[in-house]
């Protein structure tokens, strides 16, 4: 607080040496004459001097008292704002008597200075009215902003009340943006601000309502837009909302509501794609599915199953006319290719061919004769692929058969009823026909590899009550998985060889026993006593070769157990090497086994048969034989259309002179194929053929049949 100002305060003026009285007094006091009326003189000054002085005190200060006085007013202004801020901080802005409240703690701030600077000062009434004075104008500019902060602020909180309510119009306009809607809305939304003209100021009322109108306005368009944008984008483009200007919405917003409704068109075009694309999706993984019964059922009975419309197949590939309309003429091509195929169900494959020929398309109705030609192609085809696969399956679906029987237990009636089957069906197409199908082979194999001896036996006894031919077809069909069962199943299909099968089988399971006490022969000992015994037989054919060394070993286990030999014997090797061969054991060894015929090594047609008797079976053998054993029926010519016959074959000792000249003597070779059949051929590597192929004579069958033996 500033100190009041005392006497001290007042600086010391000295009197002006210059003056004329001052001269006169000092001159009269220096006269003798005049020294009584010198000393009054000199009173005189000094009484006018004190006079001066005091008046120059009071005026310096004053001075000093006004300076400080100046320099507390000067802070009154921020004191005046800080009563504004604090009764902002205390009470709503806007509330009512705010403007009240600050007058009342302006007079209070007032007062409170005046008080003090009375206090500080020691003022006269004078000098304190002014002061009051300025302190009042100070405050007059912060009531003025109160009284205007006051109202402004009643306004905005009138207007912050409203907008909500103004939103919610346009937002159920925009919501149901239906004739009529805007006008209601208006209404309501000018009533409101009706309620608003004691608190807002001049033009104000007038642009809410612009906004009001603005707003609603919009809120119609953005209705149209999420309604249906498409219509909404025509109309905006068209100008039809042009003259909203009038209403508040600018060009500006026309334009951006247009560009809006434009992008919305594009999303509802998108999405309805989408929608459109899932739909057909949906529709076509629907009528696929059908489609797929449908043609099943066309392909089993010539009929469709119902499952799909061509009206239901346009629908679903609209966007695809054309391969709607391949489909419908795809399953008119099932019902054509069905009955077709129906056609030639039963027919022998023989015949097929001739149907080709006598159909081939010629003249008028070229090309519809050619379609046809076509299906019966393509028919023709799909039988054939059927009845390689699976002619008994084929024969089942087409009614050849009413069952394929299951031969799982392997029983005899079981394979006999399979073997009618088989041959209604070879007879009936004139194609070979598998007597097992590959499971089954698997579950033969199975039962013989994990059962045990007896059980092996019994299943090749059963097997064996089946002809000679469908013993020696079961054999050549298991040899590929397993040679030693299918050598075994040989063997039990042939007079006296159900010992060899029996000791091979015994032999087979002890080698795939991990546990067995008996030695194997070594790899190099069994191969050497294979080679030597047979030969060239089957030379290049290495699964034959390995057919020969398993059969080898095999038998020499059984052979093995049998005597009570537990290290490699090489007599028992040699033995078994022959018995694989094809020899019988008898009381003086093995009988049989492989022959020597010109010059080359070949097995016998059956088991123990002996050089000299396989001699004898073709001495034995008419022209009419050749042909009747021919594998395919058909007589063996020379490429010059020559017939072969007996006499060349037996023609010193199989040594040949044909007329032809074509083999200059070679003698003839017969080189087994199967068991009793032979590739016949000279040693050149020319083989005899039929009008069909290579020539193969069964001498097997023959041998069975007595020719060449003794009654």
């Amino acid at each position: 607080m500033a100190r009041v100002p005392t006497a001290r305060d007042v600086p010391q003026v000295s009197a002006p040496s210059g003056t004329g009285r001052a001269r006169r007094v000092a001159r009269s006091v220096t006269s003798a004459s005049g020294i009584g009326t010198g000393l009054q003189d000199v009173g005189a000054a000094l009484t006018g001097l004190a006079t001066f002085f005091e008046a120059e005190r009071e005026k310096a200060f004053d001075e000093n008292r006004a300076v400080a006085t100046n320099e507390a007013i000067i802070d009154l202004p921020l004191a005046y704002s800080r009563v504004v801020d604090d009764l902002k901080n205390e009470a709503e802005p806007g509330a009512p008597g705010f403007s009240e409240a600050v007058r009342q703690r302006l007079e209070e701030t007032q007062q409170t200075f005046l008080q003090d600077v009375q206090t500080r000062f020691d003022l006269r009434p004078q000098d304190l009215k002014n002061i009051e004075q300025r302190a009042a104008n100070l405050a007059k500019p912060v009531l003025l902003g109160a009284l205007t902060f006051e109202r402004g602020e009643r306004q905005r909180q009138a207007l912050a009340d409203i907008a909500p309510k103004v939103d919610a119009l346009a937002l159920s306009v925009r919501r149901n943006p239906v004739p009529g809607q805007l006008d209601t809305a208006l209404v309501r939304g000018l009533g409101m601000l009706d309620n608003l003209k004691s608190i807002l100021g001049p033009g104000q009322e007038e642009a809410e309502e612009l906004e009001l109108r603005r707003k609603l306005h919009t809120a119609i368009i953005e209705g149209g837009i999420d309604r249906e944008p498409g219509a909404m984008l025509e109309s905006l483009k068209a100008g039809q909302f042009d003259h909203l200007t009038e209403q508040g919405v600018t060009a500006d917003k026309i334009e951006e509501l247009t560009k809006k409704a434009d992008l919305a068109h594009q999303r509802v075009e998108a999405e309805r794609e989408r929608d459109r694309k899932k739909q057909q999706a949906a529709l076509r993984a629907q009528v696929n599915d059908g489609l797929k019964d449908d043609i099943e059922s066309i392909r089993r009975t010539g009929e469709s199953a119902g499952q799909v419309s061509n009206d239901d197949i346009r629908a679903a590939y609209e966007d695809d006319p054309g391969r709607a309309e391949r489909i419908i003429q795809d399953l008119e091509d099932e019902k054509a290719f069905y009955v077709t195929l129906q056609s030639v169900a039963l027919t022998p494959l023989s015949e097929d061919l001739a149907t080709l020929r006598a159909n081939q398309p010629e003249g008028e109705g070229f090309a519809v004769e050619a379609a046809r030609q076509d299906l019966l192609v393509k028919a023709i085809d799909q039988k054939r692929k059927a009845l390689a696969k699976d002619p008994l399956g084929y024969a089942l679906s087409v009614g050849l058969v009413d069952e394929v029987t299951d031969i799982s237990s392997f029983s005899a009636d079981a394979l006999s009823a399979r073997g009618r089957q088989a041959d209604l069906v070879a007879e009936q197409y004139g194609v070979p026909v598998p007597f097992l199908r590959d499971a089954e082979q698997d579950a033969l194999l199975g039962l013989i590899n994990t059962g045990d001896p007896d059980q092996a036996v019994a299943l090749l006894g059963s097997i064996g009550t089946l002809d000679h031919d469908r013993q020696r077809q079961i054999a050549d069909e298991i040899a590929p998985k397993s040679p030693e069962i299918g050598r075994a199943i040989q063997f039990a299909s042939q007079d006296d060889g159900l010992d060899n099968a029996t000791l091979l089988l015994e032999g087979y399971q002890l080698g795939q026993n991990p546990d067995t006490k008996i030695l194997k022969p070594s790899k190099d000992r069994l191969t050497g006593v294979v080679q030597t015994t047979f030969g060239d037989i089957g030379a290049g054919n290495a699964r034959a070769f390995a057919s020969f060394v398993a059969t080898t070993e095999a038998i020499y286990m059984g052979l093995a157990r049998q005597q009570g030999k537990v290290d490699v014997d090489d007599g028992l090797l040699s033995q078994a090497a022959a018995l694989a061969a094809g020899g019988l054991r008898g009381p003086d060894g093995v009988r049989g086994g492989t022959m020597e015929i010109a010059g080359r090594k070949t097995l016998p047609p059956a088991l123990g048969v002996t050089e000299s008797e396989f001699i004898d079976l073709l001495s034995a053998l008419s022209p009419e034989d050749l042909q009747a054993y021919s594998a395919d029926g058909k007589p063996p010519v020379f490429t010059d259309g020559t017939r072969l016959t007996p006499e060349m074959l037996t023609a010193g000792r199989f040594g040949l002179t044909n007329p032809s000249g074509i083999f200059n003597s070679d003698p003839f070779y017969f080189e087994p194929v199967g068991q009793g059949r032979y590739l016949v051929q000279t040693q050149a590597g020319t083989y005899v053929q039929t009008i069909d192929g290579p020539y193969v004579i069964d001498l097997g069958r023959a041998w069975r049949d007595g020719r060449g033996q003794e009654d």
